[in-house]
C-alpha cells in the first residue's frame, strides 16, 4: 500500500448560494425581517481575513441608512434583480468567529441594531489517504480500497471524488472553532490500465484541497504497455527506452513454437530501446516473430517514452498538487506518459502541457541530403547531410520534426536515435 501525506493549498470557491433572512429587533422590541444576507448558512461565512458580504434590504421598508462596525455602508439598486443591496466588510486578523454589527436607521426615524455571528476560515483542510498504487489480479478484481482521514479547524467536511460525494461529516456544532478530524473507508472500481481520480475535500468555508490518484489495473500476468501506443504494436524505429532497474533477462523468441529462450541477463542501470510489445513481453530488437524480448515486471524496470525540453522557466508539481520545483529553461527532463493535460515525469510527479515545454522523442540526423515534407505534402527544402534535428513524433517510417513537417525514414539517408 502506498500512503500519501496530503497538505491542501487553497483554492478558493465561490459558495453556490441561497438566500436566508434573519430577524431584526425593532426599537419598540418587534421581530421584524428588515434585511436579508446571501448565505446557505446559519452565520456569514469567509475563508478571506479581509470578508465580504451581500445583503439586502426586504420589501417595503425604507432606509435612510445603513452602518456595518459604525462604519456607514452604501446601499444601491441592483436593477437586474430590482433589490437594494449592500455588501458588509470587515477584516479579522486570525481564523474564529466574531460578531458583526449592524445599525439601520429607518426613514420613518425607527432605529434597528443587531449582530450577527461571522465565521472567518483561512485554513484549508487536510487529507491522508491510503491506497493501491498497483491493483493486479482475476478480471474480477476490480476495485481499489481506500483509507481516508481528513482534518479541519472547523466541523464541516465534504470529500467528493470525481465529483461524486462520498460523504459530508459534521463534528457538534460545526460553526465552532475545534481540531475535527474523521475517518472513512471507500472504494473505487478500476478499468484496465490507468484509473485517475480527483479526491477534493471542502471545509465550512469552501477551502478546498485535491489530490490526483493514479491506480493501474492489470492482468495477472501483466500486459507489457507503452502509453501513447496500442498492444502487441511494432515498429521499426524504437519508440521508448527501459531503464533497468534490478537485473533482469533478455529473451530470444521462437515464433514457430511461442517459446522464449534465455540470451543474457540485463543489469541494474541498462538502458534498452524498445520496438513494441507482445502480450507479457517489450520488444528489444529484431523482428516482432523472432525479436528479443524482456517480460513485463513493473518493479525490475522504468519505460519512457520521450523527453520534455524546458523552453521557459516552468514549474513541475508533487502527485498532491504541490510545487516541487522550478524547472529552468534549458533543462530536459524523462515522460513517462501523458494524461489530462500534463506529463508524467516520473513517480506521478508532472508538469503540465503548454507552449513553454517542448515534448520530443528522439534525434534525426541526415546521413545523406534529404527531403524535408509540408504538411499537405509537398516538398519543402533539402536536409543537408551532418545536420540534426530534434524528431517530436514517430507515424510508421514519418518523422515528425515540428508543426507537420517531416521527413521520411531510411537507413541509408537517416540515423534515428531515441533519447
Amino acid at each position: 500500500m502506498k500512503k500519501t501525506r496530503i497538505k491542501a493549498t487553497i483554492a478558493s470557491i465561490v459558495l453556490a448560494l441561497t438566500v436566508s433572512l434573519f430577524p431584526v429587533q425593532s426599537s419598540a422590541g418587534d421581530p421584524v425581517d428588515y434585511i436579508g444576507f446571501e448565505s446557505k448558512h446559519d452565520i456569514l461565512i469567509s475563508n478571506k481575513k479581509d470578508a465580504s458580504f451581500t445583503g439586502f434590504i426586504k420589501d417595503p421598508f425604507e432606509v435612510s441608512a445603513l452602518y456595518v462596525n459604525g462604519v456607514k455602508t452604501e446601499i444601491i439598486l441592483n436593477e437586474a434583480n430590482g433589490r437594494r443591496e449592500f455588501i458588509a466588510r470587515a477584516s479579522y486578523s486570525e481564523d474564529g468567529v466574531y460578531s458583526l454589527s449592524f445599525r439601520i436607521f429607518m426613514a420613518d426615524g425607527t432605529e434597528v441594531s443587531f449582530l450577527k455571528q461571522v465565521l472567518i476560515d483561512t485554513t484549508p483542510p487536510a487529507l491522508s489517504i491510503k491506497y493501491p498504487s498497483l491493483v493486479k489480479g482475476s478480471k474480477d478484481d476490480d476495485l481499489a480500497k481506500l483509507q481516508i482521514s481528513a482534518s479541519d479547524n472547523f466541523g464541516m467536511l465534504k470529500l467528493t471524488i470525481n465529483d461524486m460525494e462520498e460523504f459530508t461529516r459534521l463534528s457538534g456544532n460545526p460553526y465552532d472553532l475545534q481540531d475535527f478530524k474523521t475517518e472513512a473507508n471507500t472504494s473505487v472500481q478500476l478499468q484496465i490500465g490507468g484509473n485517475f481520480f480527483d479526491a477534493a475535500l471542502t471545509d465550512i468555508a469552501g477551502n478546498k484541497v485535491v489530490y490526483n490518484l493514479t491506480i493501474e489495473r492489470y492482468l495477472d500476468p501483466l500486459p507489457a504497455y507503452v502509453p501513447g501506443y496500442a498492444e502487441n504494436f511494432w515498429s521499426a524505429l524504437p519508440i521508448a527506452r527501459l531503464q533497468v532497474k534490478k537485473a533482469i533477462p533478455l529473451l530470444k523468441r521462437n515464433n514457430l513454437t511461442d517459446t522464449y529462450s534465455y540470451y543474457r541477463m540485463l543489469k541494474p542501470g541498462e538502458s534498452i530501446n524498445i520496438y513494441g510489445t507482445l502480450d507479457h513481453y517489450y520488444n528489444a530488437g529484431g523482428s516482432h516473430a523472432d525479436g528479443y524480448y524482456i517480460m513485463q515486471e513493473p518493479e525490475k524496470m522504468t519505460v519512457y517514452i520521450g523527453l520534455i525540453m524546458v523552453q521557459k522557466d516552468t514549474p513541475m508539481f508533487t502527485p498532491n498538487n504541490k510545487l516541487h520545483r522550478i524547472l529552468k529553461k534549458g533543462e530536459s527532463v524523462r515522460v513517462y506518459g501523458m494524461y489530462n493535460n500534463r506529463f508524467d515525469v516520473g513517480s506521478r510527479y508532472y508538469v503540465h502541457m503548454h507552449p513553454g515545454v517542448k515534448y520530443f522523442t528522439g534525434y534525426a540526423t541526415v546521413l545523406a541530403n534529404t527531403t524535408m515534407y509540408k504538411p499537405d505534402g509537398r516538398v519543402h527544402s533539402t536536409l543537408k547531410k551532418g545536420s540534426h534535428y530534434n524528431v517530436y513524433s514517430v507515424e510508421g517510417d514519418k518523422l515528425n520534426l515540428g508543426g507537420g513537417y517531416y521527413i521520411l525514414f531510411s537507413k541509408s539517408r537517416i540515423k534515428y536515435s531515441k533519447n
